[in-house]
C-alpha cells in the first residue's frame, strides 16, 4: 500500500506541474488546484487506513477532472484566440492591399497625367523647333535664291555678250544687220548721222550702199568714227531722235531690265 501511495503522490506532483506550466503559458489568472497531501501516519507493518487512500484517490480523480475542464477551456480560448488574431491579420491584408492600390492609382494617375502634360510640352517645343528651322531654311534659301539669280544673270549677260562679241568678230555683216535694224525706225528722215567706234568706221563706209537701200527716197547718210563708244556700240541720229544701237549698250539695258524683274519677283 506504501507504494501505491507513493504512485499516487508522484501522479498528484506531475499532475500539478503539468496544469500549472499550461496555466502559465495559456491562462496567466487561471488558478492552479494542487491535491491536498495527506500524512498518513506510519503503521509500522507498511498498512494504509482505507478511509486515508480512499480519500487520496477522490482528490486525484477530481484533481485530473478540474485539470482536464481547465485544459479544454484554455485550448478553446486559445483557438479563438489565435482565430481572432488571423482575422485581424486578413483585415490588414485587405486594408494593406487596399491603401497599397489607392496609392498606386493616385500615383499612377499623377505619374500619367504629369507624363502627357510633359509630352504635350515637349511636342510643342519640337514643333516650335520645327516652325523656326523651318523659317530659318526658307529665309537662307530665299536669299540664296537671290544671290544665285543674281549670279545667273551676271554669268548669263557675260556669255551673251561673250558669244555676240566673238559673233561680231567672226562675222562682221552681223554688226552691220544691227545698224540696219537701227535705221529701219528712221526711213522717213531725210540726213542721218551714224557714230561708231573707229575699228568699226571702214566697215560701216564700205557698206554705205547696203544701209541707203533700206530708204525708200534718196537720204544724207553721214559716219562718223567715235573712239569713246566701244567696239560693238553704234549711235544713230537725226534732227528729232537719238538711237543706241550698240551691243554693249543693248547688253546693259537688258541687264537692267531683268535686275527689276528679279527685284520685284522678291518683293513679298
Amino acid at each position: 500500500m506504501r507504494v501505491k501511495s507513493s504512485l499516487h503522490a508522484e501522479g498528484m506532483k506531475s499532475l500539478s506541474n503539468i496544469i500549472k506550466l499550461h496555466s502559465d503559458r495559456i491562462l496567466t489568472d487561471a488558478k492552479v488546484i494542487k491535491p491536498r497531501m495527506v500524512e498518513r501516519p506510519d503503521c509500522g507493518q507498511g498498512t494504509v487506513d482505507p478511509l486515508i487512500e480512499a480519500k487520496a484517490n477522490e482528490l486525484i480523480i477530481t484533481a485530473e477532472a478540474k485539470a482536464k475542464d481547465i485544459l479544454e477551456k484554455a485550448a478553446h480560448e486559445a483557438e479563438q484566440l489565435k482565430n481572432a488574431i488571423q482575422e485581424e491579420k486578413n483585415l490588414w491584408e485587405a486594408e494593406k492591399r487596399q491603401l497599397s492600390e489607392e496609392a498606386w492609382n493616385g500615383g499612377y494617375q499623377k505619374g500619367l497625367k504629369e507624363g502627357r502634360t510633359a509630352g504635350e510640352n515637349e511636342f510643342k517645343s519640337l514643333i516650335e523647333t520645327a516652325i523656326g528651322t523651318i523659317d530659318t531654311a526658307k529665309a537662307d534659301s530665299k536669299a540664296y535664291i537671290v544671290q544665285a539669280e543674281q549670279t545667273i544673270l551676271d554669268l548669263a549677260m557675260a556669255s551673251t555678250e561673250a558669244i555676240l562679241g566673238s559673233t561680231l568678230s567672226e562675222e562682221p555683216e552681223k554688226f552691220i544687220d544691227v545698224v540696219k535694224k537701227a535705221l529701219t525706225e528712221l526711213k522717213n528722215e531725210k540726213e542721218i548721222e551714224i557714230f561708231v567706234h573707229p575699228s568699226k568706221f571702214h566697215l560701216l563706209v564700205s557698206s554705205r550702199n547696203v544701209l541707203e537701200s533700206i530708204f525708200p527716197r534718196e537720204v544724207q547718210c553721214y559716219i562718223y568714227p567715235n573712239e569713246e563708244l566701244n567696239e560693238n556700240d553704234c549711235v544713230v541720229e537725226c534732227e528729232t531722235i537719238r538711237i543706241d544701237t550698240g551691243i554693249d549698250s543693248q547688253l546693259s539695258e537688258l541687264k537692267e531690265r531683268l535686275a527689276e524683274l528679279l527685284s520685284a519677283e522678291q518683293k513679298p
